[in-house]
C-alpha cells in the first residue's frame, strides 16, 4: 500500500486571522513529518495575520474569494445547487424541509459551497488527488468535508478524514435551526474516519446521525504541557478569566449577572474579572457589564483578541483563581485544557464533552440552566483549589489527559494510515 506523500489540510481560515489557534499547537507535531507535501487551504477567510507555518508548508487562499462571489450572488447562483447529488440525496430522505425556510436556506448555503470546493479542489489538485497517497484532512465536519467527500463519491482515491467538534456535531441547537445539513443521507460514507473531539460528541453523533462506531476515532485536541503553575491571589481576593467568542451561545450576559450578586453579597471580597475574545456581541455586553458591575469590590476588563502566545503569557503573568464559562454549548473547549495545564481550577457549564476534562478533583460543573444558588456553591467550592499541592494536582491531569505531543502525535500517526474505501 502507497504511504502519504500529500496532505491538503482544509480550514476556515488557519493560518490567517485569530481563530482556530488550537491548530497552532497541532502544527508544531506535524513538523516531525518533513517529507510531506503539505498544503493549507482556507474556506471562509484569508486575511489579517498569517501565523507561522512550517518553511516547507504551502498555503492556497484563492478559494475564499471564489466562495464569496458565491456567497454575494446566491440569489442568482442558487441553480448550482442542483448540481450537487448531496443536495438530492438530503431533499430525498427530509422532503418537508422545503416548508421550512431557514433551514432550505442553509442546505443551498452548503450545498452550494460543498459543490463549489470540490471543483475548486478538482481544478487545482487533480494531479495529486487522482494519485493514490493522498490525504485531504477536513478540520471541520461540514462545508470542506462534503466538498471532498463528493470527489471520493466519484472514486477518487485519496484518503478523507475530518475533525468534528461543535457546531459541526450537535443538531439540538436553537442557533442552527436544530439542522445540520448532509445528516439526514450517511454523507459518511465518503470518509474515511471522523474524528470527534470528545466522547460526548462520538456517542452524539451515533445516537442523532447514525454514524456506526467503526467510522469514530475519539481524538481530544491538545496544549503544551506546562511545567509553570499560575499562582492564586490572597484569601480575600477571586480572580476570575474566561476566553471565548462574545457569541450568544456563549451566554457571557449570565456570567456578568452572577458575578454582579456574587459581589454584592460578598461585600469584602475583591472581585476581579477579564474576559479574553471578541464577537458580534462585545458593545452589548462591554455595555452590560458597565451597567451590572458597579459595586466598588468588581473590577472588569475585556481584553479583545490576542494571539495564543499572550494567552499563556497571561497564564504565567497573573494571579488566576479560576477559569469559568457559562457557554450553552460546547465541544471540548482548548481554554479549558490550557487553563487545567496551567493548574488553574474550572467552573463551568456541563455541556458537551467538558465532563471528560472536568470533575470535582480541578473544578465544578453548574448545570445547563444553573441558579444564582448554583454559582456562588461553585465559586466558593473553587476557592479550596487555593492550595499549591491541588494546583499541582490540577497540572499533571491536564498535562496527561491533553497534552499537544501525545494528542496529536497519535491523530497524525492514525491519520497518515493509507486506508482507502
Amino acid at each position: 500500500m502507497d504511504t502519504i506523500k500529500n496532505v491538503i489540510i482544509l480550514t476556515d481560515s488557519f493560518p490567517f486571522g485569530h481563530s482556530e489557534p488550537f491548530l497552532e499547537s497541532e502544527i508544531i507535531s506535524w513538523k516531525d513529518y518533513p517529507s510531506l507535501a503539505v498544503t493549507l487551504l482556507p474556506i471562509l477567510n484569508a486575511s489579517g495575520n498569517k501565523r507561522p507555518i512550517p518553511e516547507n508548508w504551502s498555503v492556497d487562499s484563492q478559494l475564499v474569494s471564489k466562495l464569496k462571489w458565491y456567497e454575494k450572488t446566491i440569489l442568482f447562483t442558487f441553480p448550482i445547487v442542483f448540481l450537487n447529488p448531496f443536495f438530492w440525496k438530503e431533499l430525498a430522505k427530509y422532503p418537508k424541509i422545503i416548508f421550512k425556510p431557514k433551514k432550505i436556506r442553509r442546505l443551498i448555503a452548503v450545498s452550494t459551497f460543498s459543490y463549489v470546493i470540490s471543483k475548486y479542489l478538482l481544478k487545482n489538485y487533480m494531479k495529486i488527488l487522482a494519485a493514490p497517497g493522498t490525504l485531504i484532512y477536513s478540520y471541520w465536519f461540514y462545508y470542506s468535508a462534503y466538498g471532498a467527500a463528493l470527489l471520493k463519491r466519484k472514486g477518487y482515491p485519496f484518503k478523507l478524514i475530518s475533525r468534528a467538534h461543535r457546531m459541526d456535531i450537535y443538531q439540538n441547537r436553537k442557533e442552527t435551526h436544530y439542522y445540520i445539513p448532509f445528516r439526514k443521507f450517511p454523507v459518511w460514507n465518503y470518509i474515511n474516519q471522523i474524528y470527534p473531539v470528545s466522547k460526548e460528541g462520538r456517542d452524539y453523533l451515533m445516537s442523532n446521525q447514525s454514524i456506526p462506531n467503526h467510522k469514530l476515532e475519539v481524538s481530544y485536541l491538545g496544549v503544551a504541557e506546562q511545567t509553570h503553575i499560575t499562582a492564586f491571589s490572597e484569601i480575600k481576593t477571586i480572580n476570575l478569566l474566561s476566553c471565548s467568542n462574545l457569541a450568544p451561545v456563549k451566554r457571557i450576559n449570565l456570567l456578568i449577572d452572577n458575578i454582579s450578586i456574587f459581589g454584592a453579597k460578598y461585600k469584602t471580597i475583591e472581585i476581579k474579572w477579564t474576559h479574553i475574545g471578541d464577537g458580534p456581541l462585545k458593545e452589548t455586553l462591554t455595555k452590560h457589564a458597565k451597567e451590572k458591575l458597579k459595586s466598588n469590590n468588581i473590577d472588569h476588563i475585556f481584553l479583545g483578541n490576542i494571539d495564543n502566545t499572550k494567552v499563556l503569557d497571561y497564564y504565567q503573568q497573573n494571579t488566576i483563581d479560576c477559569f469559568v464559562t457559562t457557554s450553552a454549548s460546547e465541544g471540548l473547549p482548548v481554554s479549558i485544557m490550557e487553563a487545567l495545564s496551567f493548574g488553574v481550577p474550572v467552573l463551568s457549564t456541563n455541556v458537551g464533552g467538558i465532563s471528560e476534562a472536568v470533575n470535582d478533583k480541578v473544578g465544578y460543573l453548574l448545570d445547563y440552566d444553573f441558579t444564582y444558588e448554583d454559582f456562588e456553591k461553585g465559586i466558593l467550592y473553587i476557592l479550596k483549589f487555593k492550595d499549591k499541592a491541588k494546583r499541582k494536582q490540577i497540572a499533571d491531569w491536564g498535562n496527561t489527559f491533553f497534552g499537544a505531543i501525545t494528542n496529536y502525535k497519535n491523530f497524525i500517526e492514525n491519520a497518515l494510515i493509507p486506508e482507502y474505501i
